[in-house]
């Protein structure tokens, strides 16, 4: 892996402490970064760069660790395959942070830690490499991230051989906004990895009753962790546009485990916060006013979702929001162009076919809802058969339309 260059070096203080003998599965590894600071640098961006570095060393012993695991070596998995997923599961927590001089040199180091349930850490794994877009969105992301530290690097290398004040600024301001993204990456293992989770319990959990069983620990973890990465890298960049789409992300997604806790006020101030915080994002807008709507916040959730249109106004999802606000609204008709409009965009949308027949039928209109019926069911059968080639290869399929789905980032 890579390593700080320059004025950077790391002590690795590595240890595996089993944990006491009822838990005797829980395994702590602790490392610690250590950072020289040289003319040009700052202590908040020095205390930075050990503490990502002293993480790092702890994820590359985690990887070693469990690949001795016995169930996690019949996996198979590749070393950066598992990296990519360790970084989403395992939290690696700060324990503390220390200033020392030698001679004339101010020092950082930075000790953390990171504790491991291996029976769980093995699920999660296991999970997340059977599931092909999991795969290919936590590896991009480790990709990314690499690539990134790489440029830090180049940036510490270079800001230790300048003597021109502005020109260290300049090298300097560029090495912190990578510092920024090298945040955001991590941050976005976190989130992905609770965004995969949250999908893989709904699913497994669809017909039964309470919506809270989704959030285990593990899962509001990652989440916690997430937002906690994005909000350091909007503490040194608050202009960043990347942190904050993610923060908006971060909120909304909270927002939904606050809506299933019981918590309503402090969701709706987390989806307002993020609609705000991305005011030209249609997917925001439009996962907002689907939660809003969800709380009965109807004039709110047609705000959103109307903006959401107005940014795009072909994605299909947005419109069936629409309709399903003016149905709970007592405007059926409405609701009835809406869905309309999801068949016109995609005439393929099961759920178009679906709520239009609903819509028809509240509406007294049998017949047509009768036609519309029956085309939801030919439908949801095509449909499942194209998503069957599409999984085949590899590819996640959207069941609405039997497409291929996007990717999320």
């Amino acid at each position: 892996m890579l390593r700080w260059l320059a004025f950077l070096s790391v002590i690795s203080l590595v240890s595996l402490i089993a944990a006491e003998p009822c838990s005797a599965e829980i395994k702590t590894i602790t490392a610690t970064g250590e950072y020289r600071m040289g003319d040009n640098d700052t202590r908040i961006i020095a205390k930075q760069l050990a503490l990502q570095d002293a993480k790092r060393l702890a994820l590359e012993r985690v990887g070693t660790y469990l690949e001795s695991v016995t169930e996690v070596k019949s996996f198979g998995v590749a070393r950066d395959e598992l990296n990519a997923y360790t970084a989403g599961i395992v939290e690696v927590t700060e324990l503390s942070t220390k200033d020392v001089l030698e001679g004339i040199t101010h020092i950082i180091r930075v000790e953390v830690t990171a504790k491991i349930d291996t029976s769980v850490v093995a699920r999660q794994i296991d999970a997340l490499r059977k599931n092909e877009r999991a795969k290919a969105e936590l590896m991009k992301v480790r990709e990314d991230r690499d690539q990134l530290r790489q440029e830090v690097e180049t940036k510490t290398r270079e800001l230790a051989s300048l003597k021109s004040r502005d020109e260290a600024a300049t090298i300097a301001k560029q090495r912190q906004q990578l510092i920024v993204r090298v945040l955001v990456k991590e941050a976005n293992s976190a989130y992905l990895f609770h965004w995969f989770e949250v999908i893989e319990r709904t699913i497994k959990q669809t017909g039964s009753t309470g919506g809270n069983s989704i959030y285990t620990p593990d899962v509001v973890s990652a989440l916690s962790r997430a937002k906690q990465l994005v909000t350091v890298a909007l503490a040194l960049d608050p202009s960043s546009h990347i942190a904050q789409h993610l923060m908006a992300s971060v909120l909304v997604s909270e927002g939904e485990y606050l809506v299933a806790t019981e918590h309503r006020d402090a969701a709706i101030n987390n989806f307002k916060q993020a609609s705000r915080l991305e005011p030209t994002s249609e997917l925001i807008h439009g996962q907002v006013a689907s939660q809003l709507m969800k709380l009965g916040e109807l004039e709110g959730a047609l705000t959103e979702i109307q903006l959401a249109i107005s940014l795009q106004p072909k994605r299909t999802i947005n419109y069936i929001i629409l309709g399903d606000i003016f149905v709970k609204m007592g405007e059926t008709d409405k609701g009835i162009a809406a869905f309309k409009k999801v068949i016109q965009l995609a005439p393929s949308s099961v759920l178009g076919h679906g709520k239009l027949s609903d819509a028809l039928r509240k509406n007294g209109l049998n017949e047509e809802a009768e036609r519309e019926l029956n085309v939801y069911f030919r439908l949801m059968e095509e449909n499942q058969g194209k998503c069957k080639e599409v999984l085949t290869q590899g590819k996640d399929c959207d069941f609405d339309t039997g497409q291929e789905r996007e990717a999320l980032s």
